[in-house]
Protein backbone atom coordinates (compact mmCIF):
# COMPACT_ATOMS: atom_id res chain seq x y z
CA UNK A 1 0.00 0.00 0.00
CA UNK A 2 2.40 2.54 0.73
CA UNK A 3 3.91 2.08 -2.45
CA UNK A 4 1.40 2.58 -4.22
CA UNK A 5 0.19 5.28 -2.31
CA UNK A 6 3.89 7.84 -2.68
CA UNK A 7 3.47 7.28 -6.83
CA UNK A 8 -0.50 7.99 -7.09
CA UNK A 9 0.44 11.06 -4.72
CA UNK A 10 3.71 11.90 -6.77
CA UNK A 11 1.08 11.76 -9.87
CA UNK A 12 -1.44 13.92 -8.07
CA UNK A 13 1.34 16.37 -7.28
CA UNK A 14 2.81 16.38 -11.08
CA UNK A 15 -1.17 16.99 -12.15
CA UNK A 16 -2.00 19.64 -10.13
CA UNK A 17 1.37 21.54 -11.30
CA UNK A 18 0.10 20.79 -14.66
CA UNK A 19 -2.72 22.41 -14.10
CA UNK A 20 -1.35 25.59 -12.61
CA UNK A 21 -0.04 26.44 -16.47
CA UNK A 22 3.07 26.92 -17.81
CA UNK A 23 3.60 30.29 -16.73
CA UNK A 24 3.70 29.41 -13.37
CA UNK A 25 6.60 29.42 -11.13
CA UNK A 26 6.79 26.36 -8.81
CA UNK A 27 9.64 24.87 -6.31
CA UNK A 28 8.39 21.28 -4.43
CA UNK A 29 11.06 20.52 -1.63
CA UNK A 30 10.85 17.37 0.81
CA UNK A 31 12.65 13.90 2.02
CA UNK A 32 10.85 12.13 -0.64
CA UNK A 33 12.92 9.19 -0.17
CA UNK A 34 13.05 7.14 -3.69
CA UNK A 35 15.82 6.51 -6.38
CA UNK A 36 15.67 8.02 -10.26
CA UNK A 37 13.85 4.29 -11.20
CA UNK A 38 11.30 4.39 -9.01
CA UNK A 39 7.33 5.00 -10.07
CA UNK A 40 7.41 8.01 -7.59
CA UNK A 41 10.00 9.95 -8.96
CA UNK A 42 9.16 8.53 -12.54
CA UNK A 43 5.51 10.25 -12.11
CA UNK A 44 7.33 13.85 -10.80
CA UNK A 45 9.62 14.04 -13.47
CA UNK A 46 7.08 12.34 -16.74
CA UNK A 47 7.89 13.77 -19.57
CA UNK A 48 5.39 15.35 -21.68
CA UNK A 49 4.10 15.50 -24.92
CA UNK A 50 6.49 18.46 -25.74
CA UNK A 51 9.52 16.44 -24.58
CA UNK A 52 10.03 18.64 -21.61
CA UNK A 53 9.38 17.66 -17.93
CA UNK A 54 7.39 20.19 -15.63
CA UNK A 55 9.88 19.91 -12.72
CA UNK A 56 13.67 19.65 -12.74
CA UNK A 57 15.98 17.70 -10.10
CA UNK A 58 18.03 20.22 -8.88
CA UNK A 59 20.26 17.92 -7.57
CA UNK A 60 20.62 16.02 -10.63
CA UNK A 61 21.24 19.19 -12.40
CA UNK A 62 24.19 20.41 -10.09
CA UNK A 63 25.41 16.62 -9.89
CA UNK A 64 24.88 15.16 -13.77
CA UNK A 65 27.44 12.26 -13.45
CA UNK A 66 25.76 9.77 -11.59
CA UNK A 67 28.06 7.81 -8.56
CA UNK A 68 28.11 4.21 -7.83
CA UNK A 69 25.98 4.65 -4.58
CA UNK A 70 22.98 6.85 -5.90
Amino acid sequence: IGGEARAQSAKILHDRIAALGTGARVIVTGDFNEGESSRPYQALFAVESDGTSLLQDAYRITHPVREAAE
